[in-house]
This record gives structure tokens, sequence and C-alpha cells, in this order.
């Protein structure tokens, strides 16, 4: 599985190091993570990277109403809906 992981990366973006940042999010970079930070040494698993994406769209949803009292992040992700709540 890992080998296909990075195979269709490369086809899409080469070695990757034309980005500043890697950041590898999600179910799939928590079971792969050991492999994907073999192939891209200068990548970074997030902390919690199954809820990374849900916590990130969160953030930014209070950011953009900073009076809200509530702000959550929906994933709706390949495994399931993920949701966090700021």
């Amino acid at each position: 599985m890992a080998g296909a992981v990075i195979a269709f990366l490369e086809s899409r973006w080469g070695n990757g190091r034309q980005f500043g940042h890697l950041l590898f999010t999600g179910g799939g970079a928590a079971a792969l993570q050991s492999e994907l930070l073999a192939q891209y040494p200068y990548g970074v698993v997030l902390p919690e990277p199954v809820t990374a994406n849900a916590t990130g769209l969160a953030r930014y949803a209070r950011r953009l109403s900073s009076d809200a009292t509530l702000a959550i992040g929906l994933d709706p992700g390949f495994g399931g809906f993920k949701a966090v709540a700021l």
C-alpha cells in the first residue's frame, strides 16, 4: 500500500521538494507514517492526524468569526465523519 501511495504522489508532484512544507494528515498518514517519512524526511505527520483536518477547519472558522461562541470543523473523509468543536 505504501508503495502505491508514494508512486501516486510522485506521479503528481515528483519528489515534493518544490513545496516549502509537506503536512501529512488523515488515517493514511497515521498508518503509513514510517514509510512516508522515509520517502519524504522533510515532511511532517501532524499530531492526531486522523482529526487534523477537522481541527484545522475549526481553527479557520474561529479566525473568520472570532465573536462566535462555537466553531465546528467537519471533515467528511473516506472513513466517516470527523468533527471538532472549539
